[in-house]
């Protein structure tokens, strides 16, 4: 299963599916578990930019992605993006500017 191709390997073939090919990278591979560790982050980071998705608690997003514990989910994501995710959310998601009340 090359990555990106959004088709996953019929029953027989699962057993023996061990690594993803990198599309344009001779002998670049992932294993699987690397792969989904890599797309887990990123999954989070777009939904914690992602304007609609503000009032919704970080906790929440990080199980989304399958990080049930706040202290993990804060780990990975500081190791893959360089800070922490509260950090992220305010820095890429706009505020909504402060209503005038008149």
């Amino acid at each position: 299963m090359s990555r990106g191709t959004g088709r996953l390997p019929g029953r027989e073939g699962v057993g023996a599916l061990r690594q993803l090919s990198a599309p344009g990278l001779p002998g670049e591979s992932l294993t699987v578990s690397s792969w989904i560790r890599e797309q887990r982050p990123a999954h989070a980071r777009r939904d914690l930019a992602d304007p609609a998705l503000r009032g919704t608690p970080i906790h929440m997003i990080a199980s989304r992605w399958g990080f049930p514990r706040a202290a993990d989910f804060s780990r990975a994501f500081r190791n893959a993006c360089g800070i922490p995710p509260k950090d992220y959310r305010d820095r890429s998601s706009p505020r909504l500017p402060p209503s005038s009340g008149g």
